[in-house]
């Protein structure tokens, strides 16, 4: 955000402004779960027009389709919607199906110089293929918070693209009080060894002793 916020600095001080009206845009959304529903809501309310992309048995069915989503294509015909929205939000997990799903895609982003927003998995496209549309003018930039390789190698040439946003996989909404309640109870329970809560398996680390700790210290 830093980052565009001073790249509109400079150009205000030569008294040039460029914006776009969000009513006048439209939108790409991978993933209908939870996440993209939200995304759906919150660009209806800005009046954009919003296409999605699902699997071709939901597409066929028409069951638990989102009325407020303008434009439906299966996945079978994702190139469709690329070729027509100004943004892409990537919001899929990763899975076998979704590894790789845009690597030979993003060329159709051509004609609108689509700006790819990605915070669902970085493997959704290799770097490779990402760095090169974008190298290439297929993308207009990228709002990058997942890659392949977390975190991001310093080397990536990501980096240095300059319509390129990167921020450390923290684009989930954290509410403070919350969090801090969380990390309380599970202190407690590691101390009374029991299980933790919101445990991630991938990151689960096994301790050979319990790290000492003054329990008059939690209240």
């Amino acid at each position: 955000m830093t980052k565009t916020y001073f790249q509109y600095f400079v150009l205000s001080r030569s008294q040039l402004y460029s914006y776009r009206c969000l009513y006048s845009l439209s939108i790409g959304i991978l993933g209908l779960g939870t996440i993209g529903q939200e995304v759906v809501r919150q660009c209806k309310a800005m009046n954009m027009n919003v296409w999605a992309a699902v699997r071709d048995e939901r597409f066929d069915s028409g069951e638990n389709l989102n009325h407020s989503v303008d434009n439906f294509v299966p996945m079978s015909r994702l190139n469709e919607m690329l070729t027509e929205v100004d943004y892409l939000v990537n919001v899929l997990p990763s899975t076998p199906k979704t590894r790789g799903l845009l690597s030979d895609k993003l060329h159709f982003c051509e004609k609108k110089k689509t700006i790819f927003i990605n915070i669902g998995r970085g493997d959704i496209v290799d770097d490779n293929s990402l760095i090169t549309a974008i190298q290439n003018g297929w993308l207009g930039g990228a709002i990058l918070d997942v890659f392949n390789t977390e975190p991001l190698p310093s080397t990536s040439e990501l980096w240095n693209l300059p319509n390129v946003t990167i921020s450390p996989h923290v684009s989930g909404i954290t509410f403070a009080v919350e969090t801090i309640e969380t990390f309380l109870l599970n202190l407690k329970l590691y101390q009374d060894g029991k299980r933790l809560i919101n445990q991630n398996p991938q990151l689960q680390v096994k301790f050979h002793q319990k790290i000492p700790i003054n329990s008059n210290s939690i209240s």
